[in-house]
């Protein structure tokens, strides 16, 4: 009888043994898979985020996650250099501070240069260049160009002298850089342009006169265009 319980004790103890290693199987393989399919979330994470090589993304550092929308903005070769648009010929191209042609007036409209980028035109088509007037490839925003005649006159300033056979075009006439617009008296039509001390800088034959950008204000003859420029140590520039 006693070695019958003592191989009954045996057989129990083995039966617990091996239900024991089954178990610890089981959370093995568990563990297994749980690592394979963490493999597997990273994977399709780090898929879904992978940029082509043939597509470009700006993405905004102080933000946590990538703009919807995607800039190609090149790089501007001469980003000292300041162009001032004009037109001649109803065609427009730009000069430079000096008052050289520095891009040829062939195109029907223009924008300013804005990032070393202006978005011009042709009769054919609509493109973007740079300022050696090469066409680039350009994807971002909008160039949108200001009126060049939204003067905000300079309140509180008057010439020492008006020139005789002249009269200040409004009360307030100072267009910056100590520079007065004036009329005839007897013709009010055109206006012309004065320095502090009287001296004519521009006679009565321009339509209107824009503020000083860049150190250079545009002026026009007629209703439409930029004809010249008056720098703002009074040379000026007039393509008319």
């Amino acid at each position: 009888m006693k070695n019958k319980f003592l191989f009954i004790a045996m057989l129990c103890s083995m039966i617990f043994m091996s239900c024991r290693k089954q178990s610890e199987d089981v959370d093995k393989n568990n563990i297994v898979t749980n690592e394979q399919t963490e493999q597997e979330i990273c994977s399709n994470v780090v898929n879904e985020n992978t940029i082509s090589n043939d597509e470009s993304i700006s993405v905004n550092e102080d933000s946590e996650s990538a703009s919807d929308e995607f800039y190609v903005i090149p790089e501007d070769p001469c980003p000292d250099l300041i162009l001032y648009r004009i037109r001649i010929d109803r065609k427009w191209g730009f000069i430079d501070y000096e008052g050289n042609i520095v891009i040829p007036c062939i195109y029907s409209s223009t924008s300013d240069f804005v990032d070393g980028i202006s978005n011009v035109s042709t009769e054919n088509e609509d493109f973007y260049i740079n300022k050696l007037n090469e066409k680039v490839d350009y994807k971002g925003p909008e160039i949108n160009t200001p009126d060049p005649y939204t003067l905000d006159y300079v309140e509180g300033k008057e010439p020492d002298v008006i020139p005789e056979g002249y009269k200040l075009s409004r009360e307030t006439s100072c267009i910056g850089e100590d520079f007065f617009t004036v009329e005839l008296i007897e013709d009010d039509y055109y206006i012309a342009v004065i320095s502090k001390d009287g001296k004519l800088v521009i006679p009565a034959e321009i339509y209107d006169i824009g503020p000083f950008r860049n150190g250079m204000a545009p002026f026009k003859h007629g209703h439409a265009g930029i004809d010249g420029y008056l720098r703002k140590d009074g040379v000026v520039f007039d393509f008319y």
